[in-house]
């Protein structure tokens, strides 16, 4: 509560003050506070954040989940980049497993389309390069 408040208000997201306090102070770095939440807390294993943050950055290969509040794996067939905020779908033609900073090309005599799981073996007298989301006759 500041001069001239009646109230006391919350403080943003990436900030927090100690009780009695007249002003806010970001949240320090490796910490964060998001919406609904008292105090800065702790990011979680393989998270980590810039002073202020209101939500923890995640290794490649992982993402935040706000919910569970912790770093997740990106599910099969998605990937994160350094740099990236989100998991991706892998692009047809490759495949990955969970937790993947990467897709990797389908081997050669194999494919995935948009909607398949993993790299299936070309049907009997066909074939396919690598990376391929069909396989030619």
């Amino acid at each position: 509560k500041s001069e001239g408040m009646e109230v006391c208000e919350p403080c943003p997201t990436g900030s927090a003050s100690q009780t009695g306090a007249a002003s806010c102070e970001l949240c320090p770095q490796n910490t964060y506070k998001s919406e609904g939440m008292e105090v800065c807390e702790a990011c979680p294993e393989n998270g980590s954040s810039e002073e202020g943050a209101s939500e923890c950055s995640c290794v490649e290969g992982m993402f935040w989940k706000d919910t569970e509040r912790s770093c997740e794996l990106c599910p099969q067939n998605t990937y994160k980049s350094e740099g990236m905020e989100v998991c991706e779908p892998c692009p047809t033609g490759s495949a990955s497993q969970t937790g993947a900073a990467s897709c990797e090309l389908c081997p050669q005599n194999t494919y995935k389309s948009e909607g398949m799981e993993v790299c299936e073996p070309c049907p009997t007298g066909s074939a396919s390069q690598t990376g391929a989301a069909s396989c030619e006759l």
